[in-house]
């Protein structure tokens, strides 16, 4: 048995995403209705925190609902900052200049 760790591609992301489109909105409750604004950060379809309202998506209440996320479309590439600290501690092992890993010769002895 295998077992794999990896993170969505964007493809996947909004291929799983309920909120064709992402999110778009800027505004999060219609003042006029007091509902939650299709496609803004509160969408129905995501799920639902209020007791009396049902998930636009799976139709369950707030207790049954597992929640289903949606993706916003960025303008600009930006770090996961949740990464950073990972990315930065594999980088630190690998040479910079011909990609092998940083082992002393004991540890390459060890492997070999």
């Amino acid at each position: 048995m295998q077992l794999r760790l990896g993170i969505l591609g964007d493809e996947e992301i909004v291929a799983m995403s309920v909120t064709e489109g992402g999110i778009t909105e800027e505004q999060l409750i219609d003042p006029r209705t007091r509902q939650a604004v299709l496609g803004g950060v509160h969408d129905p379809r995501m799920g639902t925190t209020d007791r009396d309202a049902q998930c636009g998506t799976c139709g369950c209440d707030a207790q049954e609902c597992p929640g289903h996320f949606g993706h916003i479309d960025l303008a600009e590439a930006v770090y996961h900052p949740g990464y950073v600290t990972n990315v930065l501690k594999v980088l630190r092992c690998i040479c910079a200049h011909c990609g092998a890993l940083r082992l002393t010769k004991a540890e390459r002895a060890e492997i070999s």
